[in-house]
């Protein structure tokens, strides 16, 4: 069960790129076991080296006190941070984006 977030995401990204009628190879980034060998091998080397998956913060019922809640926080790792500050805009997405919204509203 370790990687079950893993597996959810893999399905969900692979659900998504199938709808909007794209063949590629969607997932979390960096992640060998659920990637094709060439997609996260491209990930290591322009976005990160490890697999992009942060648990940022983690709340629950106080053991203790069941009206109490009870939540820890982590700051973002550095590698990761840094990964996210090379980001820059994906003009093709954003197009692609906007087309959609596009679209929508007017089917609404």
């Amino acid at each position: 069960m370790r990687n079950q977030i893993r597996v959810h995401m893999s399905h969900f990204l692979q659900s998504l790129g199938e709808a909007i009628g794209k063949g590629e190879d969607y997932g979390l980034v960096s992640d060998s076991l659920y990637l094709k060998k060439a997609a996260s091998a491209e990930d290591k080397e322009k976005v990160c080296e490890r697999v992009f998956l942060h648990e940022r913060m983690l709340g629950m019922w106080d053991p203790e006190d069941s009206s109490r809640t009870v939540c820890a926080v982590a700051p973002l790792p550095q590698e990761l941070d840094e990964a996210l500050r090379r980001l820059g805009r994906d003009e093709a997405a954003a197009a692609e984006l906007q087309r959609y919204k596009e679209e929508t509203a007017k089917a609404d």
